[in-house]
């Protein structure tokens, strides 16, 4: 049986959804000359790209460490040791993305807010996963 669009809540996998849509969203971002300028790209724009990516490889790598019954505790720490790698990596993004704003003037108040909301949904999402996996294995 189907449930009401409305009526549905969020997927375990929520996390996927924020963390890809905001990777999407931060390399369109920083390889926009009108975003970040190629004279900053050195500078500051692959610092934010990397921490994009590290988000996101830290997440998939969480997502696949299998928390056997026999190896419950290690591979649990192993599985919230990367949860929180990536988690840790939305703060650094926010300051990168704030230092941008501040320092360059290039980034709009519209795209800096997006950016923003992108990262909070993300942190929301990472954190929320880390709730559940506690609860479930801790």
């Amino acid at each position: 049986m189907s449930v009401v669009e409305s009526e549905r809540g969020e997927t375990k996998m929520a996390w996927w959804k924020s963390i890809t849509k905001l990777n999407d969203y931060t390399i369109k971002a920083v390889t926009n000359e009108k975003v970040i300028p190629k004279r900053y790209r050195w500078l500051i724009a692959q610092k934010i790209i990397d921490s994009s990516m590290s988000m996101l490889t830290n997440a998939i790598k969480a997502n696949s460490v299998y928390v056997k019954e026999e190896f419950k505790q290690s591979d649990y720490e192993l599985r919230r040791k990367f949860q929180k790698l990536a988690y840790a990596e939305t703060h650094n993004m926010l300051t990168l993305i704030d230092v941008s704003y501040k320092t360059f003037k290039t980034i709009t108040d519209k795209k800096h807010k997006t950016w923003i909301g992108l990262i909070l949904v993300a942190q929301t999402d990472l954190k929320n996963w880390i709730e559940n996996d506690s609860k479930r294995y801790g």
